[in-house]
């Protein structure tokens, strides 16, 4: 019951604001049930490249039923079936491969609210709390964006610029006041994140901090969608507080949000929302969690995933219904939950 009652809340708050959740509308327990169900559609290109390995790797994260992060789990510890057919898992291991991690900070007018910038103050909070996390775990690079690309830090040696730059931001109110404004490019600044990742994987992991409403980039949704998901590339979504509408919102605006969430969950990635109420996650956790703690266990995901090997060979290209459950034979608990791809397109080849 608390289970359902915190998504409900969490779609209601987004109905609030204005946003069409069809992606959910049928499934509440996703990511809160130890089972999880899901298809993956494959592009007859797509799929060729697949073959081409032996292997098919898919992210994974694996969490309590308060929401903290399983590690160091084996194969023996999850039950994988392929249309109701048990697919053996050649290996689960933790990512070993480099992080990098692009963090996407939207400044269009919206993320202003109004002249009180909350939403803008809220996304570098965050942003500045993943840098310090990242600290000896990831490389960062930082695009801030409206209708054209405002600042870019890409992958260097120096670890450290990212978040004093973010850092800056936060007592920059003339950037504010003067930057945050505009109609919002999201998808094309997706597209040069993937640019700057040069051949991404899913070991890398784009941060979104936006309210999701692309008003003028010139990729199409449906190419971006593409692109994302052939990249192996998760991406984590962190949308803002609102406490007043900004403008009266058109139809393709409105299905903005409700089309991002849906890549995320098809990249395997998780997504936040910090309410005047306290926050909202796409995971379960213990009643009452306080609000950083909560924020922690969400980035936590960025980099505490492991990898789940099968062999590609026992993949195909027509529809296919896979499930994932903590075997009966392990100790893990009751209510785990898992996060992985809900589409082999994110499968990268090994």
């Amino acid at each position: 019951m608390q289970t359902e009652f915190r998504f409900w809340h969490f779609c209601e708050s987004l109905r609030y604001l204005g946003f069409m959740k069809r992606s959910f509308a049928h499934t509440r327990s996703f990511n809160f049930l130890a089972v999880i169900a899901f298809y993956a559609l494959f592009q007859p290109l797509s799929f060729a490249q697949e073959r081409s390995g032996s292997s098919c790797l898919l992210p994974l994260v694996v969490r309590t039923a308060e929401g903290e992060v399983l590690r160091d789990l084996t194969a023996a510890d999850l039950d994988l079936k392929l249309n109701g057919n048990i697919l053996p898992i050649k290996s689960v291991q933790r990512e070993s491969r480099p992080r990098r991690i692009v963090i996407l900070l939207d400044a269009s007018g919206s993320m202003g609210e109004n002249s009180t910038f909350v939403p803008w103050q809220q996304a570098l909070d965050s942003a500045v709390l993943l840098a310090k996390l990242s600290e000896g775990r990831a490389q960062l690079a930082l695009l801030i964006f409206n209708n054209k690309i405002l600042q870019e830090i890409p992958f260097s040696a120096d670890s450290g610029q990212v978040l004093r730059r973010l850092t800056d931001l936060q007592k920059d109110l003339d950037f504010a006041k003067h930057e945050v404004r505009g109609s919002t490019r999201l998808k094309d600044t997706m597209n040069h994140a993937l640019q700057l990742l040069g051949e991404p994987s899913s070991a890398d992991v784009l941060y979104l901090s936006t309210d999701g409403e692309d008003t003028d980039s010139h990729i199409s949704t449906v190419d971006m969608k593409k692109r994302i998901l052939a990249s192996g590339v998760r991406i984590f979504l962190s949308l803002p507080v609102r406490n007043a509408p900004y403008r009266n919102r058109t139809p393709d605006e409105l299905n903005a949000v409700d089309d991002m969430v849906s890549l995320v969950q098809n990249s395997g990635g998780d997504f936040m929302q910090i309410t005047n109420g306290g926050l909202n996650l796409s995971f379960r956790t213990r009643p009452k969690t306080p609000v950083l703690e909560g924020v922690k266990l969400f980035l936590e995901g960025l980099f505490e995933n492991q990898v789940m090997e099968v062999a590609a060979s026992q993949i195909d290209s027509r529809r296919q219904k896979l499930t994932l459950a903590a075997a009966t034979s392990t100790n893990l608990g009751s209510g785990i939950q898992f996060t992985l791809p809900r589409h082999f397109d994110a499968c990268s080849v090994h």
